[in-house]
């Protein structure tokens, strides 16, 4: 092995339970009748506290996370208690369809400071993929009314794209101030031509709608667009960046872990026990085990080949999305990769438009190489390995 240095851990998910009280209709995740014990919890704690270094962040996840409140509530005063004890600091965090976050559930959640990232995919879609909705909304309202800190996360599945601005703007207009939008290219039907459309005219709206918040200061931020034009800004200030400075690897282990409601430590929340990812598990906290070299040999084969001269500028190649979509975690994701490619069609439009309008302050930005190189590129790799390739013949307007 080479010579990686394995830097501390600062963040875990701990995965409280595997079951849902929903079932939506692209969820990846297997459901068992599991839930993380008292015992588990408090150990997976300690073990992170002893991995870390002076700050540790737990984000509690599921399956349906506060189906195992109780644990939960508990996992908070514990680390709280033990970080003050080995002299560290702790931070909490909570993925949720909400459904389940009563009035009392979320003022406990505010008093403390857990975030909270919501899904829920909006007035126009939710019940088709989701259901639940009434429930789902009424979570949401008090998580507001408690002034939780808190943004939403939208999927976009294909078949239900249609209202992507739509929905954007409906959430924006509950209250919301930070707004995700995850593209399901992996365990759901692939996109169709008429999604591909969709998400064209629904990204360019939001990015029109992006531009007026630059200009006023006021709406909801699309977080993923946001990060790609404050990495733009910087690219421009470099001298001769290219993708080959930049680590568009997956992002399992790099400063974090999760712990599935097992015990065992897993390098994210996507490679339980029984996922597929068994050959990556680093140890149990309830028997005590844990070996560094399989954190080492996670870090050691993150690259994928194909990143290398890829245009998109902040992407991280997702080992679990590659290996649902390809069978091989080190094959990207076709339908992933043409998403992050229309994306950035998109975002430097609008980051140039900024700049130009003097905005925002930076240098206008240059693509590395043509965004139909790269998906040319994707369609003659997909070809050659024998790959299904569904979904590519939709692209034709990307080509424009």
């Amino acid at each position: 092995m080479t010579d990686i240095k394995i830097q501390p851990i600062r963040m875990a998910h701990l995965l409280l339970t595997d079951e849902c009280n929903f079932r939506c209709v692209y969820c990846f995740h297997t459901k068992h009748p599991q839930k993380m014990t008292a015992q588990t919890i408090t150990r997976a704690i300690d073990w992170c506290l002893s991995a870390c270094g002076s700050n540790m962040h737990f984000e509690f996840f599921g399956g349906e996370p506060l189906l195992n409140w109780s644990v939960m509530q508990m996992g908070v005063q514990y680390s709280r208690m033990r970080a003050r004890e080995v002299g560290k600091s702790v931070g909490f965090g909570v993925v949720t369809n909400a459904s389940l976050l009563t009035m009392e559930r979320a003022t406990w959640c505010r008093e403390n400071n857990i975030g909270a990232l919501l899904s829920y995919d909006g007035p126009y879609t939710n019940e088709a993929t989701r259901g639940h909705t009434r429930d789902v909304e009424a979570g949401l309202h008090n998580a507001l009314a408690t002034d939780m800190r808190v943004s939403v996360a939208m999927q976009l599945p294909a078949g239900y794209t249609r209202h992507l601005y739509e929905n954007f703007v409906a959430i924006e207009q509950m209250g919301f101030n930070t707004i995700a939008i995850n593209p399901v290219t992996h365990c759901y039907d692939p996109y169709s031509e008429e999604d591909w459309r969709n998400i064209d005219i629904g990204m360019r709206r939001i990015a029109e709608h992006q531009y007026d918040r630059y200009v006023t200061g006021k709406g909801a931020t699309y977080s993923q667009l946001s990060n790609q034009i404050r990495t733009m800004q910087s690219i421009t200030k470099m001298k001769d960046w290219t993708p080959h400075t930049r680590d568009a690897s997956c992002g399992a282990c790099k400063g974090s872990v999760a712990i599935d409601a097992l015990g065992n430590i897993v390098p994210c929340q996507q490679m339980p026990a029984g996922s597929g990812f068994d050959h990556y598990i680093m140890g149990n906290v309830n028997d005590g085990t844990y070996d560094q070299e399989v954190r080492q040999r996670v870090l050691e084969t993150r690259h994928v080949d194909m990143c290398r001269e890829c245009p998109v500028v902040r992407c991280g190649s997702c080992r679990t999305i590659n290996y649902w979509a390809t069978g091989n975690e080190h094959e990207p994701c076709l339908e992933s990769c043409l998403f992050q490619l229309k994306m950035l069609d998109i975002n430097k439009d609008l980051y140039n438009r900024l700049v130009v309008d003097d905005v925002i302050e930076g240098q206008l930005f240059k693509l590395y190489r043509p965004i139909n190189e790269a998906i040319a590129d994707l369609r003659n790799h997909y070809a050659a390995l024998g790959l299904n390739a569904s979904g590519v013949a939709g692209q034709g307007d990307m080509d424009d």
